[in-house]
């Protein structure tokens, strides 16, 4: 009885196991109920009140729960992981008790949960589809089960208990695994297969490991080329109690059947077998590449190629991971289809060969096959497999060939409704030819591209695509007028929408900025009316929660704009952005508002208990939007009417800001010399200026030379501590950044005259007022202008 219960939890099974991901998502949570009974297992596990047997049960019932965790887990990694925590458990036990009578049995569940992982990398049969490093992880862990469970499948003393079938079986089966997914050299391979057919050479009397133990005898003999003792074995497997399942006992006899080159059989025995009809066709499809390997050039071999062509047309229609194999598969046989051969032919090679990651060849193929098209007379086919091979060329980075074909796709007529996307992506082939530097692509081509778009498929929406990155074109090139025309054309409904308009908000939001440096209140006033009724129309226009929050957290940013805003509007926006159904990120902007909102009121203990809770140990919060709160909550501090409201501000600051010094390390040079400088500012703000001084002695600001906005800043700095030369050199050279005349360079030239004039060069300061009013007689108008006449007349006070 005790052995029956040993075979049962050592058995795994034959599971298909999902191949590697790119990069694995966290390992989520085991359920609750499998928790609590893992957790309980543990302590019963650690009372060393129950003897050595009971612990031993316990550990394996650990081991067990674990990998029944992996089997039901949603993703390779997870399995990965459970497995893992299972080969832990038992390791750890044999640690502590090394001599313990289950140590054999241990020793062969480990080896199976790491044979189980390597399968996690790539299943024996599919190696194709792996990358080098899966592969390499895959030998990795078969090696690992290799090492466990050989020992105990060689145990001298003549022992065959259950023990050690399951080693002699699990270990034959990982030596077949590694001759697949290890080397490509066939003495290396047949040496493996050798072994392995050795460690179940002896017959296993344990009914759970019969069945298969006979199928994996076959399956081995077969790859040995001896088909017929391979054929014995089968037959007695599928007379096995219990059996294999009919699907692993029919791939090895289509194996034996086409060792034999018995193809008629082999499709014989496929169509009169129960298996689902998509994996019927994977195996006629690997039949059909048998024969037409086996067959001379001739008729034969053509018959065999339709055949082929046939299968795999249907096998790519059913889809799945069968169909992905069986199109690698033939592409990595067939080089190209034979003379009498469709387009679709072509086709379904260039399909296998983008699965395989030749992009290039497979826009070769497509290409092929549309002049085959061509030369059969349909027209709107060729241009389906020329779409195809522009794509598959524009994914090998072959801009230049992958436009040629897309521009012929997109300029003609016959090629309907494929038109509109074969131009969008002629555009994007444009664009990735732009940035990639590649010869002859100029911007203006580009900008051709898109705008053929737009007129030739106004209503289509891929004119919205284009219209977006038109629009982003001409923003990179100062015409913010045309791109504001391009993104309001975009209608709502359309993938970019959104985008678009959060764009706009935050055009409008700059284009407010950039007015209140010269202070005209009345410019001020229409910029902030129009872009309220730009942002009232969108709330109306959006909809779900994702549209309608972004809109209400750009009007809370609107109406945050110090000296202007309504900041209880702000606050309402972003009350009603934390009781719907946000995303993290919008959740973390629309607290970070609130807090700015509260203190623009003036309820600085809620403003305060507010950042308190935002830098919470237990709060997970984006560094992003922490540094946008931070960044708005200091420029309303340095432009509050009143003393008190820099110092409260100040202090918010303070609070908030050891947080962005906790990621800082892992951020860019600028963002975290950024840091410091807030740090500085906030110091200054709540008054504590000879900390703020302290801080600065020995700092080196260098890496804020190249952004103006955070140059004024640091100017901004040097003056409140009355360092009038430094605030001279920084204004100078932010001053050099800007376009001249803008009203931002004005503002730099006034803060460079206003610094030079206090640190005592008077005439350096007149005439640099001077040269700038020769320049823009205006100086910027509004305040701007007024602050410059002012400063004049204190420099000449009697002219």
């Amino acid at each position: 009885m005790k052995a029956r219960s040993v075979a049962a939890w050592v058995v795994v099974g034959w599971m298909a196991v999902a191949p590697v991901i790119a990069q694995e998502p966290p390992v989520p949570p085991l359920d609750p109920e499998m928790a609590a009974h893992l957790e309980s297992l543990q302590k019963k596990l650690d009372d060393t009140s129950f003897n050595l047997s009971v612990r031993e049960q316990t550990a394996l019932e650990m081991a067990s729960t674990l990998d029944r965790a992996a089997q039901s887990a949603p993703t390779a990694g997870a399995r990965r992981a459970r497995w893992t925590e299972a080969v832990a458990v038992l390791d750890r036990f044999h640690e502590l008790y090394p001599d313990h009578p289950m140590e054999r049995a241990f020793q062969v569940q480990a080896g199976v949960y790491l044979w189980a992982r390597a399968r996690s990398w790539v299943m024996p049969g599919r190696v194709s589809l792996a990358d080098a490093a899966a592969r390499d992880h895959a030998v990795a862990d078969l090696k690992a089960s290799i090492e466990r469970l050989r020992p105990v499948a060689t145990a001298q003393g003549g022992v065959d208990d259950v023990t050690a079938q399951n080693a002699r079986f699990r270990l034959a089966q990982t030596l077949a695994d590694q001759a697949e997914v290890a080397t490509n050299d066939a003495k290396a391979r047949h040496a493996l297969e050798e072994e392995a057919l050795a460690a179940i050479a002896a017959p296993l009397s344990e009914p759970s490991l019969v069945g298969f133990g006979l199928m994996l005898r076959a399956s081995l003999l077969t790859r040995l080329g001896r088909f017929d003792d391979g054929l014995t074995q089968l037959a007695a497997a599928a007379a096995a109690n219990p059996a294999p399942p009919e699907g692993d006992v029919l791939d090895v006899w289509v194996n034996i059947l086409d060792g034999k080159s018995q193809f008629g059989d082999a499709r014989k025995v496929i169509d009169a077998s129960r298996v689902p009809d998509r994996a019927k066709l994977a195996l006629k499809v690997r039949v059909d590449l048998d024969e037409w390997t086996a067959r001379p050039a001739g008729a034969a071999r053509e018959a065999a190629e339709t055949a082929l062509f046939g299968d795999l047309k249907a096998l790519h229609t059913a889809g799945g991971a069968e169909a992905s194999a069986g199109l690698i598969a033939a592409a990595a046989l067939v080089h190209e289809p034979g003379p009498n051969q469709g387009p679709e032919a072509w086709d379904l090679l260039a399909a296998g060969a983008l699965v395989r990651g030749e992009a290039e060849r497979a826009g070769e193929l497509e290409t092929r096959g549309a002049d085959r098209a061509v030369a059969l007379g349909q027209e709107r086919l060729a241009s389906e497999l020329r779409l195809k091979a522009g794509a598959a060329l524009f994914q090998a980075e072959k801009f230049a060939a992958a436009e040629l074909l897309l521009t012929r796709v997109a300029q003609d007529p016959k090629a309907g409704d494929l038109r509109p996307r074969a131009g969008l992506l002629r555009a994007l082939a444009q664009g990735r030819a732009l940035a990639t530097a590649t010869p002859g692509v100029t911007p203006a081509g580009y900008a051709r591209a898109l705008r053929y778009q737009i007129d030739t498929f106004p209503n289509d929406p891929t004119a919205g695509e284009a219209r977006w990155l038109l629009g982003k074109l001409r923003l990179a090139e100062s015409d913010r007028a045309e791109t504001l025309t391009l993104w309001t054309a975009i209608p709502h409904g359309a993938p970019q929408w959104l985008d678009t308009r959060k764009e706009i908000a935050r055009l409008r939001q700059d284009d407010l900025d950039l007015q209140r440096i010269n202070g005209d209140s009345a410019a001020i006033a229409r910029q902030l009316a129009d872009a309220r009724t730009f942002l009232t129309t969108c709330l109306n226009q959006a909809q779900g929660d994702d549209e309608t929050n972004e809109m209400l957290l750009a009007r809370a940013r609107l109406e945050l704009t110090p000296g202007a805003g309504r900041p209880e509007e702000a606050r309402t926006a972003a009350e009603r952005v934390l009781h719907s159904a946000a995303r993290p990120y919008q959740r973390d902007l629309a607290r970070g508002l609130q807090i700015i909102a509260l203190a623009q009121l003036s309820r600085f203990v809620e403003a305060e208990q507010a950042a308190h809770r935002e830098v919470a140990p237990d709060t997970d919060r984006a560094p992003a939007a922490l540094f946008a709160t931070v960044r708005l909550l200091d420029r309303s501090a340095a432009e509050a009417e009143s003393d008190l409201k820099t110092r409260r501000m100040g202090m918010l600051m303070a609070i908030l800001l050891p947080s962005l010094a906790d990621v800082a390390g892992t951020s860019s040079p600028i963002e975290r010399t950024e840091v410091r400088l807030r740090e500085i500012r906030a110091q200054l703000f709540s008054g504590d200026e000879f900390r703020a001084r302290r801080a600065i002695e020995g700092w080196n600001p260098s890496s804020l030379s190249t952004s103006p906005d955070l140059l004024r800043d640091l100017a901004e700095i040097y003056v409140r501590i009355d360092a009038y030369p430094l605030a001279a050199d920084v204004q100078r050279l932010r001053a050099r950044q800007l376009p001249p005349g803008s009203l931002p360079w004005l503002d730099a030239r006034y803060g460079l005259a206003l610094a030079s004039f206090r640190a005592g060069q008077a005439k350096d300061a007149l005439a640099l007022i001077d040269a700038t009013a020769i320049l823009h007689p205006d100086l910027g108008g509004g305040e701007l202008r007024s602050r410059f006449i002012r400063l004049r007349q204190r420099i000449v006070p009697n002219e």
